[in-house]
C-alpha cells in the first residue's frame, strides 16, 4: 500500500518558507551587510597595499631600544673585574666549597662540590702562572 499523498508534494519548501518567514528561528545571526556581500562576491579582488603604503601605515611602534644598557644583553657578555676582586672571588668560592663539603650531603652532591673545588683551584693556578683568563670564561681582569 502506498503512503497517502499530500496535497502539497513539496513539504520541504513549505517548511523552508516557514523558517524564512519566522526570523526568530534563524537564531541571533544578523543578515549580511552590503559590505559583507561585496567581499563575498567573486571578481572583486582585495587590494594589497604597495610597499610605500605598507611602510607608512600609522601603526603604533615600539620605542627605540636604549643604546646605553645597564645590564648584559647576553649571558655570555664579558665582565671586567679588578685583580683584587678576582682574588677575593676565588678565595670566597674556595671557602664556600669547603663549607659545602663539610655538610652531610649525598655522595653525588659531594662529588660535584669536589669538582668545583678542583675547577676553582685550576682557575686560580692559571691566573697566577699566566695572568690570563681564557675568553670562554666570560671574565676580563683589568690591571
Amino acid at each position: 500500500m502506498e503512503p497517502a499523498a499530500d496535497s502539497n508534494p513539496t513539504n520541504q519548501s513549505n517548511a523552508g518558507s516557514k523558517i524564512a518567514s519566522n526570523p526568530s528561528s534563524l537564531g541571533s545571526t544578523p543578515p549580511p551587510t552590503e559590505q559583507d556581500l561585496m567581499q563575498n562576491i567573486p571578481g572583486h579582488p582585495v587590494h594589497a597595499p604597495s610597499f610605500c603604503e605598507f611602510a607608512l601605515q600609522n601603526l603604533p611602534s615600539a620605542p627605540p631600544a636604549s643604546l646605553a644598557r645597564r645590564e648584559a644583553i647576553l649571558p655570555t657578555e664579558l665582565q671586567e673585574i679588578t685583580t683584587e676582586e678576582f682574588d677575593r672571588s676565588i678565595k670566597e668560592a674556595a671557602r664556600s666549597t669547603q663549607a659545602i663539603l663539610a655538610l652531610k650531603l649525598p655522595q653525588s652532591c659531594k662529588h660535584k662540590a669536589q669538582d668545583l673545588v678542583s675547577s676553582i683551584k685550576q682557575s686560580k693556578r692559571k691566573w697566577e702562572e699566566t695572568s690570563i683568563v681564557p675568553d670562554d670564561e666570560d671574565i676580563k681582569i683589568a690591571r
